[in-house]
């Protein structure tokens, strides 16, 4: 009797366990956005699903907002501001292993992440202060990300083919002060610009990044780089065939 007790004590205590490891596991991996499908071998995908899909696992971006029926929107055609873009480097940073703030990745704020941005040079004024509220152009993003993978230092893959930037039809529009940025992300390929249909090629310098881009050229930087976000290994299985994008 006392056997059959100690038992069904074990047994419980080994129930309850493994029920608040379940608990905690689950709470530790975030519901995926609601208006942005899972990569799927077996079907269409957005260009910017894979991208979004392993950056929210690794908690590197986040919802734009939750709507009235209590779904978490990424909102990926919406415009993305500097700070919206760097507080995604801060996070970015804290997963490489870099001194941002908290302890964890999960509990960064945006503040915490421009301060981390402007203390590293990741990020300068502008006349209205940091203008972190101000939509990002694609040329600034640029800047921001040259001066991430510095700051960070993980050596990037040369992918050994010529650029071809002098080659982009609107390479005269881009400024003086973003145009050795611009050469690096394209170089790297962590931006490569727009495709039209007579096959020339256009890097927007000066046109509003959308959280789609922003995702994607960030998930192209740590392609590039090599690294393996946590979180992301055996989410996704198999080898997922996305469409590449016409642009980043």
């Amino acid at each position: 009797m006392k056997r059959k007790s100690l038992r069904r004590l074990i047994s419980g205590a080994i129930s309850l366990i493994l029920l608040v490891s379940i608990s905690i596991n689950a709470c530790a991996i975030p519901a995926f956005v609601a208006d942005v499908p899972e990569p799927d071998p077996n079907a269409s995908t957005p260009w910017y699903a894979r991208a979004v899909y392993y950056l929210w696992y690794a908690h590197v971006v986040d919802e734009s907002r939750v709507d009235e029926e209590g779904l978490t929107l990424y909102e990926p055609a919406r415009a993305i501001t500097r700070g919206q873009f760097l507080s995604f480097l801060g996070h970015l940073a804290k997963q490489c292993g870099e001194e941002v703030e908290k302890e964890s990745a999960w509990d960064l704020t945006t503040k915490d992440c421009l301060n981390w941005a402007v203390k590293n040079h990741i990020a300068y004024g502008k006349g209205n202060g940091l203008g972190e509220n101000d939509t990002l152009t694609r040329q600034e993003m640029a800047v921001f990300l040259k001066r991430f993978a510095e700051y960070i230092g993980f050596p990037l893959e040369d992918i050994n083919t010529p650029s071809d930037y002098e080659q982009l039809a609107d390479s005269a529009l881009v400024a003086s002060w973003a145009e050795e940025s611009l050469q690096y992300a394209h170089r790297y390929r962590i931006m490569v610009g727009e495709v039209h249909r007579d096959g020339s090629i256009s890097m927007n310098p000066r046109r509003i990044v959308t959280r789609a881009e922003a995702a994607q050229a960030i998930y192209n930087y740590t392609k590039s780089a090599h690294f393996e976000l946590p979180f992301y290994a055996g989410l996704m299985h198999g080898d997922i065939a996305i469409p590449a994008s016409a642009e980043f």
